[in-house]
């Protein structure tokens, strides 16, 4: 699975069960992901302060499971 598609599932959900969640969709987080999906939290900090611990959390999360999905196949 792609981070960017992990992430907006991850954003979908957080919009669903949050009004405070100001990240509406992947296109806000793309923008700040490097190509080995890592986030630049300096540029993102402007805008979104709060929600940059969710989402390294998220991409975390992202590269157990694609480490874990590279070493079962």
């Amino acid at each position: 699975m792609r981070i960017e598609k992990f992430l907006d599932k991850k954003l979908q959900h957080a919009q669903s069960n949050s009004v405070w969640f100001w990240l509406q969709g992947i296109y806000k987080i793309k923008q700040y992901l490097d190509e080995k999906g890592n986030l630049d939290e300096i540029t993102m900090q402007g805008e979104f302060n709060e929600e940059i611990d969710i989402v390294k959390e998220w991409i975390k999360e992202w590269k157990e499971i694609d480490n874990d999905n590279k070493m079962k196949g």
